[in-house]
C-alpha cells in the first residue's frame, strides 16, 4: 500500500498478517508492518462479534476499544490513537472473495492528517 501523511511525501507500506479464530470466537490477527524508512514493527488485533454485524476488540496501536461494523461486503473499523488521532478504516471485499481494498483515514481535530490506500490479498 501507500501511506500519505500530511506535509510528507507518500511512502510504501507492506503488511504481512497471520491470523485465526480462537476457541471463544475471537479473531486474532498478528501483523508485521514494514514502512519505508522505518524499522519493521508488529501489532495485534483481537476482534469479536458482540451483536450481528457489530464487532468490538483491541489493537496494540489503539487507545481504548476498537469498534467495527459489517454492511454487505464492507467492514468499517473505528478507533483512537495517541495524540488525539481518530482512525476510520474501510475494508471492501472484492467479488473474488480473496482480495480487499483497504482505505484508512486518520484525523486530528477533524482534519485529515494521514491516509492509507492498500490492497489486501489472501495467499
Amino acid at each position: 500500500g501507500r501511506l500519505k501523511v500530511i506535509l510528507k511525501p507518500a511512502r510504501a507500506l507492506r503488511v504481512e498478517s497471520l491470523g485465526g479464530v480462537a476457541p471463544d470466537g475471537t479473531l486474532v490477527l498478528t501483523q508485521r508492518i514494514a514502512e519505508a524508512g522505518k524499522p519493521a514493527r508488529t501489532r495485534e488485533w483481537r476482534m469479536r462479534e458482540v451483536a450481528p454485524g457489530h464487532f468490538s476488540g483491541t489493537l496494540t496501536d489503539a487507545q481504548g476499544p476498537v469498534e467495527g461494523t459489517v454492511a454487505g461486503n464492507r467492514f468499517e473499523v473505528r478507533y483512537r490513537m495517541a495524540g488525539g488521532l481518530a482512525v476510520r478504516q474501510w475494508l471492501t471485499l472484492r467479488p473474488d472473495g480473496r482480495t480487499a481494498d483497504n482505505v484508512l483515514v486518520v484525523r486530528k481535530l477533524g482534519v485529515t492528517v494521514a491516509r492509507l490506500d492498500e490492497t489486501i490479498r489472501r495467499l
